[in-house]
């Protein structure tokens, strides 16, 4: 039976690649070694591959390119070849080959080989190691059963693969006389990177990404400079994605083309790295503190608008952190003494052609240039002086006109507007004469929404651009069908998020629709159209509020993060000194507690419901109130306890002041909440029964439900343990009623420390797991970090020591990157635990060493008393008893003045310790709990600064 038509030129073949992994250095180090091994290289591979039919139809330096007829050849050779270079070495190191087979669709020409496996096999090669064989998923298909006898292949997971949209399942090519076991693929997916997929190939360009590297090796400020629109952005990811594997600590992408306000750079920086702002803390200092130890870089886009601040913090993070490396791209220097400023050059006439024909194919399938079209294309691509960008945009063009009347059209263009201010670079007056081109094609209607798009920062949804954009000429159904003709003429993007679509301007098309607006809209259709923005997501915040705590918990918080710079925009920049904030800024404002408190924006949040309680006497009283409770509830998270007392009790007069019974029983609550992290237990007790007994007047199952947990949460604290058991199930039978994710995940939390406590493990891990399921499918870290480190401390319990030590690093690395203190605290103790019960006790010392500096540097109180027992459990295992012996005093002491009740297993191994220092007396009084935290540091650092590098730390 005939099979389907490929198109024309594309034929499936399998291919094999190879290259020596680490050639560089062994070139340089041993060049005369290195040529006479790479002859002998060659020879081995070039005679395995014509053993089994493999055709090589390229080598570049050391690396082969083969094709072959029949996937069980490659799969033979790829074994025969890894097999005949054993023992191969260069000055007593081997020579290791790291090797790729993948079969796919390739385009022969001349003897070399074209199209998307070609991709594939390459990119695949990139991740693996060196005597390692990667076989694709596509390859696996097809050639699974067709192995050579005793071989197998083994999954190494899904990974993103560099420029390749989808992830790909890559295997490992096992046969008994290989080594079978290596180091983590190196790919986007193993590596901590945020590194946006690429949905087009990387044309041209080849030598300025060497060149590009080069610079990244040898300094540790590069900057890329040149026009809008040549391809600094492209260029820097794909040089950060190619040195990724390099990178111990991964690297990090800054799109700061959004951020207008210079104010939230430092947090913006400290989000991406997945940091949360800490109450004693500045961002500087936060970032400084998270960087220093790592081996990072750190690639910020877009730096030419917010040029002075990210200087100063470049220079301090350079300054502090030697490990760490920036990429940054701008159309000007940032002027730092160190920055090596390299200049992106445009396309030359090859490399312009080539990007122009890929784009091409992407817009129209099937393009290709035809003798009558190529002279059109090399004019066209020479006219836009090699600029990436304006190519693009000339080749969407393909939809409708051919090369030819692309280029007649571009030429009338650039004769009416090229030259118009002679203070522009020549390549800036070619972009815009390129935007300005497609902007005139499109009809009156395309042209007054491409301007108002241009409102929208960060992109946008369908039912935004309806409600935004339209006016009583323009229904929202023209919205519709005038945005889908932006984006069939590629000025509008658009990406699939869900089961919806999201669309967004290019940033230099948004700038110029912005200029375009200002001279074209008058001023009061401005005015308007930024009032539609301010009031759309207003009501967006508004809607989201409500159900923020509810079923669909997980998809507001995501469908708010997405528009975080809409609702920024909606809200005025922070710190703006001039002029006031509106009613529909200051109730978004209010709306956006619950988002701010579960996605950790606890900084700016408050600061801008303090911007706005500023100006409250303009703002109903309800308002206000809203205003005063946000700012309470999240000076709460910061630990600024003090504040948020005093904030909620002014919160609970303007409620009793309205009549606002809901509101008043919140704030009660609140203030409970307050009075149990300020240990004023039996106030707690007081708020808490008021408070319940309000929310039963008023028959609010929700309210009720939220004071059970916390009645649980007191009963807890105070000891009883029975009593909270019958809260806690309370609670969660009610939230399960009302669906509401977030609670539910709580009180299972909760319930598995009842069953924890009793020593019912198997029970206790039953309710972690289920609240880990909620809490990771809501991404509410902080929830993850607790149970995570419940289900270890379980696992420490039952001498599960392995699965203990990775759960107290999971949760620990979790902890540190959202900024809960008391978590990291733990899991460093705990690893120190599991360390100790292993023996280990040098290894236990230097993570108490750490958790000592971090305890008392936080004036952590709550967890100090558990580490000075743990401190002298370790010094009782050494045989200082009389040192144990004091420690376990000043612990006992500080545990009875936070009122910390110890759980049955905790009181177990304390006694134990007791006795095994009965009869021992310490000498000296006793001291403060840092100092002795500090005297602990300083003694026993010496014993163990040899032994520092194998500690694991978090802090």
């Amino acid at each position: 039976m005939k099979g389907p038509e490929l198109e024309a030129g594309l034929q499936v073949s399998t291919f094999l690649f190879s290259d020596i992994e680490g050639s560089t250095r062994l070139w340089e180090a041993f060049p005369e070694a290195m040529r006479l091994a790479l002859r002998e290289h060659d020879s081995r591979l070039t005679a395995v591959f014509a053993a089994h039919q493999g055709i090589v139809f390229k080598t570049i330096g050391d690396a082969f390119c083969v094709r072959f007829p029949q996937v069980q050849e490659a799969l033979a050779a790829a074994g025969a070849a890894q097999r005949s270079l054993q023992g191969l070495q260069v000055e007593g190191q081997p020579v290791l080959v790291r090797m790729s087979v993948h079969v796919g669709l390739a385009e022969e020409r001349n003897g070399d080989y074209f199209g998307p496996a070609l991709n594939r096999v390459a990119r695949q090669l990139g991740v693996g190691y060196g005597g390692q064989v990667l076989v694709s998923q596509a390859l696996q298909l097809m050639g699974g059963a067709l192995l050579p006898p005793g071989a197998s292949l083994r999954s190494l997971g899904e990974h993103r693969l560099r420029d390749l949209e989808q992830a790909e399942v890559i295997y490992q090519l096992c046969q008994p006389d290989l080594p079978e076991l290596f180091p983590p693929l190196r790919s986007l997916t193993t590596i901590p990177n945020n590194l946006p997929t690429q949905l087009s190939a990387f044309v041209g360009r080849e030598s300025a990404l060497e060149e590009v590297k080069s610079l990244l090796k040898h300094h540790r400020l590069v900057t890329l400079t040149g026009s809008g629109g040549v391809g600094k952005t492209r260029l820097a990811l794909e040089a950060t994605a190619e040195i990724l594997g390099t990178l111990s600590d991964g690297a990090f992408f800054l799109d700061l083309a959004v951020l207008s306000d210079p104010n939230l750079l430092g947090q913006i920086v400290a989000t991406t790295l997945g940091l949360v702002k800490r109450p004693t803390m500045s961002d500087e200092a936060l970032l400084i503190e998270h960087l220093r130890p790592r081996e990072l870089l750190l690639l910020w886009d877009n730096v030419e608008h917010l040029l002075d601040c990210s200087a100063e913090l470049i220079d301090v993070l350079l300054k502090a952190c030697p490990r760490l490396k920036i990429l940054t791209t701008s159309r000007e220097p940032l002027g730092l003494p160190g920055e090596v400023v390299w200049r992106v050059p445009s396309f030359d006439t090859e490399e312009s052609i080539r990007l122009f024909i890929d784009r091409a194919s992407l817009h129209q399938s099937g393009f290709v240039a035809t003798p009558e079209s190529e002279g059109s294309i090399a004019r066209i691509c020479q006219r836009l002086d090699g600029i990436p960008l304006a190519i693009e945009l000339a080749a969407a063009r393909v939809r409708v006109l051919s090369p030819q009347q692309i280029e007649a059209r571009l030429e009338d263009v650039f004769h009416l507007l090229t030259g118009t201010n002679r203070r522009v670079l020549p390549r800036q007056q070619t972009l815009r004469a390129m935007i300005d081109w497609s902007y005139e094609l499109l009809n009156d209607a395309e042209k007054q929404l491409l301007r108002r798009l241009s409102v929208f920062v960060g992109g946008w949804s369908l039912e935004a651009a309806e409600g935004v954009c339209s006016d009583h000429n323009q229904e929202a159904l023209d919205v519709f069908d005038l945005l889908t003709a932006l984006v069939e003429k590629s000025l509008v993007m658009v990406e699939e998020v869900g089961s919806a679509y999201r669309y967004r301007l290019l940033e230099v098309l948004r700038q110029y629709s912005l200029e375009r607006i200002t001279q074209e809209e008058p001023e009061q259709d401005l005015k308007k159209l930024y009032l539609s923005h301010r009031q759309w997501y207003r009501q967006l915040a508004q809607h989201a509020e409500p159900v923020l705590n509810g079923p669909e918990q997980g998809k507001w918080i995501s469908t708010l993060e997405r528009e975080l710079d809409n609702l920024r925009q909606a809200q005025g920049a922070l710190g703006q000194a001039q002029g006031a904030l509106d009613l529909d800024a200051a109730h978004t404002t209010a709306a956006l507690v619950g988002f701010w408190r579960l996605r950790g924006y606890w900084t700016e949040g408050y600061q801008r419901l303090q911007r706005a309680r500023a100006q409250q006497a303009e703002w109903p009283l309800e308002l206000q109130t809203k205003l005063v409770s946000g700012a309470a509830v999240l000076a709460a998270c910061q630990g600024n306890f003090t504040e948020a007392h005093q904030l909620q009790q002014e919160c609970l007069s303007l409620a009793r002041r309205l009549g606002n019974r809901v509101q008043e029983a919140k704030s009660l609550v609140q203030l409970g909440q307050i009075a149990i992290s300020q240990r004023a237990l039996d106030q707690a007790k007081g708020f808490f029964e008021e408070g319940i007994e309000l929310y039963r007047e008023l028959d609010d199952t929700k309210g009720t439900a939220w004071v059970l947990n916390n009645l649980g949460a007191l009963a807890f604290q105070q000891g009883f343990f029975e009593i909270a058991h019958l809260r806690f199930n309370e609670s969660l039978a009610l939230e399960k009623k009302l669906e509401r994710q977030e609670n539910i995940a709580s009180c299972l939390n909760n319930l598995g420390i009842i069953s924890e406590i009793k020593e019912n493990y198997n029970d206790a891990v039953g309710f972690y797991a289920e609240s880990l399921v909620i809490s990771k499918k809501l991404g509410i870290r902080s929830t993850v970090s607790v149970t995570v480190y419940n289900i270890a401390l379980i696992n420490f319990y039952e001498m599960k020591y392995y699965e203990s030590e990775v759960g107290f690093l999971e949760a620990g690395n979790i902890a540190d990157e959202i900024g809960n203190l008391k978590i990291s605290a733990l899991c460093l103790i705990g690893l120190g635990m599991v360390a100790i019960d292993l023996g280990d006790l040098n290894k236990a010392r230097g993570y108490f060493i750490e958790c000592s500096a971090f305890v008392r540097k936080n004036d952590l109180d709550i967890v100090a008393f558990l580490l000075l027992e743990l401190w002298a459990c370790l010094h009782q295992k050494e045989g200082r008893l009389e040192r144990a012996s004091l420690l376990v005093s000043a612990a006992e002491q500080l545990r009875k003045a936070v009122g910390k009740v110890r759980p049955p297993r905790a009181q177990r191994d304390y006694e134990k310790l007791v006795a095994a220092l009965e009869g021992s007396r310490a000498e000296e009084g006793p001291e403060e709990w840092a100092a002795l935290l500090q005297r602990e540091e300083l003694e026993d650092y010496r014993v163990t600064a040899s032994e520092r590098g194998g500690i694991i730390g978090h802090v």
